[in-house]
């Protein structure tokens, strides 16, 4: 259970780090989505569920870097605070 625990944090971490990287004031679902689709066991699920992940993680890519629909935070030492659907 640890091993899942462990991917998880992983995950969550990385979620932290991409809207760091894009300035973003909030860590937000679609973020940890984006996180997600890196994440072998999550590519597989959506595979086998018919699902165009290059094409999500496209439109999610898109979403993410439109600075209209998020809060952007200029200084780069800033960390973002999760949101609290997470």
């Amino acid at each position: 259970m640890s091993d899942k625990l462990n991917e998880f944090e992983r995950i969550l971490n990385r979620s932290y780090e991409l809207a760091g990287n894009l300035q973003h004031e909030y860590v937000t679902l679609e973020h940890l989505l984006l996180a997600c689709l890196e994440n072998k066991a999550f590519q597989t699920l959506l595979v086998d569920m018919g699902k165009d992940q290059d094409q999500l993680k496209k439109e999610l890519t898109t979403f993410l870097q439109d600075s209209s629909r998020h809060s952007l935070v200029p200084d780069t030492t800033y960390q973002p605070k999760y949101t609290n659907t997470i």
